[in-house]
This record gives structure tokens, sequence and C-alpha cells, in this order.
């Protein structure tokens, strides 16, 4: 095999490998972010309907105290 030949299969694995995992992390993090939203808005129903007072999440901008 020629030198081109051999770069050119190395660069066809690359594209290959990349062509497989790339798409596979893409789908585990949606997977993932899909799971956390719908832990958060399981615990926000749950404390919803049992009438619990604290806040989940970030708060809003007017409930913001400043430092100090």
């Amino acid at each position: 095999m020629s030198a081109v030949s051999t770069s050119a299969t190395d660069g066809l694995s690359l594209i290959a490998t990349a062509g497989f995992f790339v798409p596979a992390a893409v789908l585990v993090a949606v997977v993932v972010m899909a799971v956390v939203r719908d832990r958060r808005l399981a615990a926000r129903d749950r404390a919803e309907h049992d009438g619990g007072h604290e806040r989940i999440g970030s708060p809003a901008a007017g409930d913001r105290r400043p430092a100090g």
C-alpha cells in the first residue's frame, strides 16, 4: 500500500468513528436532559399537590434580596 492510500484509510476510519460516537453522545445528552426536566416537573407537581411552600428552581428576579 502507498502512503496516500493508508492515510486515506485512516481518515475514513476517523470519520466513521466520529460519525458513530457524535450522534450517540448527542442522543445520550438529550435523554439525560429529558429525564432531568421530567424529574423537576414531577417534583414541582408534588410540591403543589402537597401544598409545599418551598420553591423549586431559581428565585424570580423580583424576589432577590441585595447582598449586605
